[in-house]
């Protein structure tokens, strides 16, 4: 901002400049007149008798100090949305023949997610005006991609209803989205909800703590869901988005969910020890996306996965999930997002 208004004043400078120049009256900006003449009002009065300056010149002089307002329009001094890049999933690779896509998304903004406070699945504040204009980015950056979203499910919570129902618009407006439990957000219990993040951090952390380790049957203290009832639930979602997503015109569906399920999810799909899952960047209003063979083939997720810890693993020996197979094509694309400073709301477009 600053650079912007610098060039913004050179600019008004270069253009008095010029104007003034071309209208005689160049003696106004002379060095020497700045520097060695002592301004008075009759001093001043006296200038302008000397160089005559008619209404001509007047006008071209209040014209320069316009100029620059008039290539720079003050929307752009002002200027709250940086330029995002809503063609960002145009470069994704083809879709094979015998896949599906999924496009995965995190709900828009919350209250609760600018205050830093959980919300979680009991919790069910709408969406704020930031979570609007992510919603809308995310179904308009959707509808430029190929293939795009034919149709869309949600959780049954509003935040993730609202942000279906803005980005599917986007794409088309008969698009009608579905709601469906199995992409719910993970129930970390009553106790952490409406809490700071900071406070309720380490009860949720020491949770997901004991399923990376193989503590499945855990649960956070005062309640919710255990590592096993995510894990299956996460498997079911992924098999009926799969089942469902060839059932559109061009095997691609949108869902929208929230960001621990999500990182869950996509932990399962790769692999990787749930305490590494738990840390992945998903933002309000990505996208990630995940490409599934239509004919469903699942693997073994067993006791000893690297999920629940590999061979040190404490989860019960009979232990196993079927989980489908994916290919994850991208995490958290975040390109079409309007840039917002931590704790800010943005205006209305």
């Amino acid at each position: 901002m600053i650079v912007f208004q610098l060039v913004l004043l050179v600019s008004l400078l270069c253009a008095v400049s010029s104007f003034l120049h071309e209208s005689g009256c160049q003696k106004l900006l002379h060095p020497s007149s700045l520097l060695h003449h002592h301004f008075s009002p009759a001093s001043l009065e006296e200038d302008v008798d000397e160089l005559q300056i008619d209404d001509k010149c007047r006008r071209k002089a209040i014209a320069a100090c316009f100029a620059p307002l008039i290539l720079f329009p003050s929307d752009a001094v002002s200027k709250t949305f940086p330029a995002e890049n809503l063609d960002c999933l145009r470069d994704l690779p083809p879709l094979d023949s015998d896949c599906v896509r999924l496009y995965l998304c995190r709900h828009g903004q919350t209250e609760n997610n600018r205050l830093r406070k959980v919300q979680g699945a009991r919790v069910d504040p709408p969406i704020n005006n930031n979570g609007y204009i992510q919603a809308r980015n995310a179904g308009k950056a959707m509808s430029r991609a190929h293939p795009r979203p034919q149709i869309f499910y949600c959780s049954d919570l509003q935040r993730s209803r609202m942000t279906a129902e803005l980005a599917s618009s986007e794409i088309n407006p008969k698009i009608s989205p579905r709601q469906v439990e199995l992409l719910r957000e993970v129930d970390f219990g009553p106790v952490a909800e409406r809490q700071s993040v900071a406070l309720a951090k380490a009860g949720m952390d020491a949770t997901v703590a004991a399923w990376a380790i193989g503590n499945i049957d855990c649960r956070p203290d005062a309640g919710g869901e255990s590592g096993r009832e995510v894990l299956n639930r996460a498997a079911e979602a992924l098999k009926f988005l799969g089942k469902e997503a060839e059932t559109s015109p061009n095997g691609c569906l949108g869902a929208v969910s929230h960001s621990a399920f999500l990182r869950i999810l996509v932990g399962m799909i790769l692999d990787e020890p749930l305490s590494k899952a738990a840390s992945l960047k998903i933002e309000n209003g990505s996208i990630t996306i995940l490409d599934m063979p239509k004919q469903l083939k699942t693997r073994i997720i067993g006791s000893t996965s690297r999920l629940l810890g590999g061979p040190l693993s404490q989860a019960p020996k009979d232990f196993k999930i079927e989980a489908p197979i994916c290919h994850v094509v991208r995490i958290n694309e975040s390109r079409h997002l309007p840039e917002i400073p931590a704790g800010k709301l943005l205006q209305d477009r």
